[in-house]
């Protein structure tokens, strides 16, 4: 891969990682709303990715099957696109174990009760709650004011 690229991936997931510690702390209630999706658009790339091997993988067996000569055979199998690296089953257990622990980082900072299943129960979790301000009492406030 390009440097260029790469150093403009590595600011980009810098700077969606940030934004998403942002939105969980900062707003909780709107976080909540695009947790479900972030899980299940997480859910859906990883799926299309293994589906994505086991494809190559049943091509590759396929043409091993056919009754060619082994110079062919290779250079068949040779011809198909890569599989994905085994280490982007890590990368997606570390994003989805990182949207857990933002999805409760309210509950953790603010004692709240967490529901009992965050995967089913994101959608029916009431908004921790806020902290109430504390007002002065009227005879340490300035006069005139």
């Amino acid at each position: 891969m390009d440097e260029v690229v790469e150093q403009a991936v590595v600011a980009l997931v810098v700077s969606a990682v940030g934004a998403l510690a942002f939105i969980a702390y900062k707003h909780p209630k709107g976080f909540e709303k695009i947790i479900g999706k972030l899980w299940f658009a997480g859910f859906a790339i990883y799926v299309i990715g293994s589906v994505w091997n086991v494809a190559l993988l049943q091509s590759a067996e396929a043409v091993k099957g056919l009754q060619l000569d082994k110079s062919t055979t290779d250079r068949i199998i040779a011809a198909l696109p890569d599989f994905i690296p085994w280490w982007w089953h890590l990368i997606y257990v570390a994003v989805m174990i990182y949207l857990a622990i933002l999805w409760s980082l309210p509950y953790w900072l603010l004692d709240a009760e967490p529901p009992k299943n965050p995967v089913t129960d994101f959608h029916k979790r009431s908004p921790p709650p806020r902290r109430k301000q504390t007002s002065l009492p009227q005879e340490d406030l300035p006069a005139g004011g």
